[in-house]
């Protein structure tokens, strides 16, 4: 599964919006839309912890 996949369902399962993860994250909304859609698909690892951190979950979890 994709990252922008993997990123969907975790967020879905927390049941936060992307308004809410984009400010738990520090990063913006359309991004983390573009990160969902496969519009971009290669994160840096910033981006992956600060949306790990989010999610509550480890980074590890995102790239496996």
């Amino acid at each position: 599964m994709k990252i922008g996949k993997k990123i969907k369902k975790l967020r879905k399962q927390k049941k936060l919006s992307l308004d809410e993860l984009a400010i738990l994250t520090k990063t913006s909304k359309s991004y983390l839309s573009d990160l969902e859609t496969n519009a971009s698909s290669n994160p840096t690892l910033d981006k992956l912890i600060k949306i790990s951190k989010g999610l509550k979950i480890k980074v590890e979890s995102l790239i496996k």
